[in-house]
């Protein structure tokens, strides 16, 4: 709007310049017509109505001709300036339009490589996710078998020491009987014996099966992963519930064990999953 009104002020600052300079020329020829006669008086008295005719028909045919010529020249100048001026609008314009684009360009680029990044991001943390996951799980079942190897254990030391108290009073009944009734005794007294030896041996292979699996069963990789998982998702909004669903596999896992069962752990392992995703979509979004 205040080009249009700029350029109308231009247009008729250039109409009254033209006039101006019209009038001025007319103004001027007016004069010189009235003056060359007295200043040449004696070529103007000798001359005749026809010579008359022909010397004013010259001078105002040179003063129309003039003043045309001026006005074409005039109008040639003003519509070549209004064509540069135009041009130079359209080529500004045209950079104008290319500096956006490039801009806009240079945004979208921007754009694309951060939110690559943040994709890439998102899928590195799926290893650990997997990692803990599959350690806990293992630490989980390693402590229930754990549980139940020294639930064994304690059943079959009592069972040892019953035998051991049934074969000690045998032994204190075979000396206080005769001879003839030691038999059946030593025969009670064997199979106490073999049974011990039996025993024994149970609670032997039970002592090196709860040694394999606390070898095998610790949560030094969970622990691992789990503080590799808080340390990269530290101060990420978008991860804030899939951290707290971690808590709630490491922490509860840990001072509850004993209550838990197997539907427990799948699904507080599936929440985790869910959490994992929910946090790669949110955090795959445009971050502008």
């Amino acid at each position: 709007m205040t080009n249009l009104f700029d350029k109308r002020i231009d247009e008729m600052k250039d109409r009254k310049r033209i006039v101006s300079i019209v009038v001025l020329i007319i103004v001027i020829y007016i004069i010189i017509g009235i003056l060359f006669p007295f200043l040449f008086k004696s070529i103007f008295l000798d001359l005749e109505k026809n010579d008359w005719s022909g010397f004013l028909g010259s001078y105002v045919g040179g003063i129309l001709g003039g003043l045309g010529t001026l006005i074409s020249v005039c109008i040639t100048v003003k519509e070549g300036r209004d064509m540069q001026i135009e041009n130079k609008k359209d080529t500004d314009q045209k950079i104008l339009e290319d500096k956006k684009e490039r801009e806009a360009e240079r945004k979208e680029d921007q754009r694309l490589r951060e939110q690559e990044k943040r994709r890439q991001f998102a899928e590195d943390i799926a290893p650990y996710v997997g990692k803990y996951i599959t350690y806990i799980s293992k630490y989980y079942y390693g402590c229930v078998m754990a549980e139940g190897i020294d639930k064994d254990l304690r059943w079959i030391k009592r069972e040892l020491e019953r035998n051991e108290g049934e074969i000690l009073s045998l032994n204190k009944e075979s000396t206080e009987i005769a001879f003839e009734q030691r038999r059946q005794l030593m025969s009670q007294l064997e199979e106490l014996l073999a049974r011990k030896e039996k025993l024994e041996k149970r609670y032997n292979e039970k002592l090196k099966e709860r040694e394999r699996n606390s070898i095998e069963c610790n949560r030094i990789e969970s622990n691992e992963c789990y503080f590799i998982l808080k340390t990269k998702l530290f101060n990420i909004t978008e991860a804030n519930d899939m951290l707290h669903q971690m808590d709630v596999l490491h922490k509860e896992m840990f001072n509850h064990l004993e209550s838990m069962s197997d539907d427990w752990l799948g699904e507080n392992s599936k929440l985790f999953m869910e959490k994992y995703h929910k946090f790669k979509i949110e955090f795959e979004k445009e971050p502008f």
